[in-house]
């Protein structure tokens, strides 16, 4: 993730203090907004509050703005909400999936969808893209995806990446 700050005009030293550190402040304060973003983005509040459904929702509405990518959500829901620790690691490997189709597959449309898999529930993020190679799954710039199986790993479900000559699929098995 970059972080962009605005430009601001040069410091004058004309003897006004106000005047002479309000680059500063200005720069100060665009630093607390991006990070205030960065923390958003890693763990919206509307996980705590809403609950990882509507998190994914947001997830997927600010994609289609920020990226122009189209994304259909479809969403049964959960029998029991996920433990705060669960869903941060399910919603994380959901943006990294996401996050992987705007980087690398130059796809322009998303689905993601989510249904129940008796008491437990299976997640996919599906793209329209290039489609991942085999030899890509593996690589050694495979970091993302080694860190979507580690987050499952330490929740006890799975994560299963595939991919053909068009498209690729992120699957997350999530244990009751």
């Amino acid at each position: 993730m970059e972080l962009a700050l605005p430009s601001v005009p040069a410091a004058t030293d004309d003897g006004d203090p106000a005047r002479r550190n309000a680059p500063a402040i200005h720069r100060i304060d665009a630093a607390i907004e991006a990070m205030r973003r960065i923390c958003s983005d890693l763990r919206p509040s509307l996980l705590d509050n809403m609950g990882l459904c509507a998190a994914i929702e947001w997830l997927a509405q600010d994609v289609q703005e920020r990226a122009g990518i189209r994304c259909q959500v479809r969403l049964q829901g959960f029998t029991e909400e996920p433990t705060p620790d669960q869903g941060t690691a399910v919603f994380r490997i959901v943006q990294e999936a996401v996050t992987n189709a705007i980087r690398h597959a130059n796809a322009s449309t998303l689905r993601i969808s989510q249904r129940l898999n008796g008491s437990g529930a299976i997640i996919s993020v599906a793209d329209d893209g290039r489609g991942i190679k085999p030899t890509e799954l593996a690589g050694r710039k495979s970091f993302g995806i080694v860190g979507m199986h580690e987050r499952a790993k330490g929740f006890g479900g799975r994560v299963s990446v595939s991919g053909g000559r068009r498209g690729t699929k992120v699957t997350i098995l999530v244990p009751p």
